[in-house]
């Protein structure tokens, strides 16, 4: 018996669009559950390094000013140090010369 309103493809057309759904809901559940762990991550080393600055600010107190000198005590900040040590390095290489003799 056949029936009219029923095309012989309809049982394998619904379990296609089931079986659609299905890959859908399961690649969206992986897509949230990925999303979720990425985030987690994200927080807890957010959390990690502001506990870190917090246990270092501690041991050594507010960072210096990356200005060359401080204005409120006039003395070298961490620039002008940095600045000295490269003029350290940069100094004698300034002297050197691959075509002369130094020995």
């Amino acid at each position: 018996m056949v029936h009219l309103w029923l095309p012989k493809t309809f049982w394998l057309s619904l379990t296609n669009a089931l079986l659609g759904a299905a890959v859908v809901l399961c690649i969206l559940v992986v897509v949230v559950g990925l999303l979720c762990g990425s985030v987690s991550i994200l927080r807890k080393r957010r959390s990690y390094r502001a506990e870190m600055d917090h246990d270092m600010q501690e041991l050594f107190g507010t960072p210096r000013p990356l200005a060359a000198h401080r204005p409120a005590t006039g003395q070298p900040g961490i620039l002008a140090h940095f600045c000295a040590c490269v003029r350290l390095v940069v100094a004698p290489l300034k002297r050197w010369h691959p075509f002369q003799h130094h020995g």
